[in-house]
């Protein structure tokens, strides 16, 4: 299962463009998606650290970590 938001601007700012669901791993990753030159907002930032600190799996995802997203979704 999957969720992404298409419409930022109806979402709550900040919050993770992208959540991946595994209900038989029982794992859950939030990621922000950004360009190679694109800043994480400090809104953004506060939502990933409180996932973090919530004990979830959160970060971002830039093109150049391709190999690591791959290797990363087929554990």
């Amino acid at each position: 299962m999957h969720y992404h938001t298409h419409d930022s601007r109806r979402s709550v700012p900040g919050f993770p463009d992208l959540v991946l669901v595994h209900p038989i791993k029982r794992r859950t990753i939030f990621r922000e998606l950004k360009t190679m030159k694109g800043r994480v907002s400090a809104a953004q930032t506060q939502w990933l650290d409180a996932l973090a600190a919530a004990g979830q799996d959160a970060g971002v995802w830039r093109p150049d970590m391709w190999a690591a997203i791959v290797k990363e979704l087929s554990q």
